[in-house]
C-alpha cells in the first residue's frame, strides 16, 4: 500500500496531488442498504469517490448508518459525501446512499511531505 504524499512545489505551495492508491475498492451501493467495509490492514488514509451526480452516500466508521429522513442530534449521524479521512480508530467503514451507485475508496498508508519541483 502506497503512502499518502502531500507534495509542495518550488515556491512552497501544496500542489493538491496525491499518488494513486494500489489499493482501490468499489463498493457497489443499492439505495438504503447499508454495507460494511473492513478497515484494510495497514492503512491510515481513506480518499472516497462516487459515481452518481445526483445521489448522496452517507458513512460512519464503526457505527450503524442510515440515509436521513429528518434531524438526527444525537451525534449518530452518517456524513454525507466524505472525501479524505483518517481511519486511525476505524475498524470498519460503514455507508449507504440513497440511490444506487458505485462508492470507490482508495487506501493509503503514513503521510508524508515531499517537495517537487
Amino acid at each position: 500500500m502506497k503512502n499518502f504524499v502531500i507534495e509542495y512545489d518550488g515556491n512552497r505551495q501544496n500542489s493538491g496531488a496525491y499518488p494513486q492508491s494500489d489499493m482501490i475498492y468499489n463498493i457497489a451501493l443499492t439505495s438504503g442498504a447499508m454495507k460494511s467495509v473492513a478497515r484494510p490492514a495497514g492503512s491510515i488514509i481513506a480518499v472516497f469517490s462516487k459515481s452518481s451526480s445526483t445521489g448522496n452516500f452517507y458513512c460512519r466508521f464503526d457505527g450503524t448508518v442510515t440515509v436521513p429522513s429528518g434531524d438526527i442530534t444525537d451525534g449518530s449521524a452518517g456524513e454525507v459525501n466524505p472525501t479524505i479521512r483518517s481511519l486511525v480508530g476505524a475498524t470498519t467503514i460503514n455507508l449507504i446512499s440513497d440511490a444506487n451507485m458505485n462508492v470507490t475508496l482508495a487506501f493509503y498508508t503514513t503521510p508524508r511531505v515531499s517537495s517537487i519541483g
